[in-house]
């Protein structure tokens, strides 16, 4: 999964056996049943994680859910997550007290205004408070990415392990 997270199928010995066997026979094969499940099970868990935790803010997070395949010789792998969003980990495992980066402040205010339907100057207020909190107390975490893995890694490890048998490869 994305976001500097590499996720790997912990259990489920039989099925990753049968997975290495088969990435090793047909690595194309491996990887499109990968990303086809991982784009059926796992993204659309990933983005109702991020609306059940509370983490979309402008939408970016939500919106660039996504699956990324390669195959490097006989290595088939897929990168599941919100690719290219900077601040994902930041979502994920929450931060420290930290000063806030040039422009955030002003994001703050538009959020308010237009998601919330503030004026200007109590929007500027609720930013004010909402930076006071994030330098002295930092970002409380929202997972979306792990949680997710945990409860469908079952469910997409069998998926792709029958989208393969269904091609025609055997144990």
């Amino acid at each position: 999964m994305a976001s500097g997270y590499v996720m790997t199928v912990n259990g489920l010995e039989r099925s990753k056996t049968l997975l290495r066997k088969w990435a090793t026979e047909a690595p194309n094969a491996v990887v499109q049943a990968m990303a086809t499940s991982a784009q059926q099970i796992l993204v659309p868990a990933i983005q109702q994680a991020i609306r059940d935790n509370g983490s979309i803010f402008r939408g970016q997070l939500h919106q660039r859910v996504a699956v990324r395949s390669s195959i490097k010789g006989t290595t088939a792998s897929i990168d599941v997550g919100s690719l290219g969003v900077p601040y994902g980990r930041k979502v994920e495992e929450g931060t420290r007290g930290r000063g806030m980066e040039e422009g955030e402040l002003e994001k703050l205010v538009e959020y308010g205004k237009k998601k919330m339907g503030l004026p200007t100057d109590i929007a500027r207020r609720v930013a004010l408070a909402i930076r006071r909190t994030i330098e002295s107390s930092g970002n409380q975490p929202h997972p979306f990415l792990a949680p997710t893995w945990d409860a469908q890694k079952d469910a997409y490890v069998n998926d792709v392990a029958a989208r393969l048998r269904a091609r025609g490869f055997t144990s």
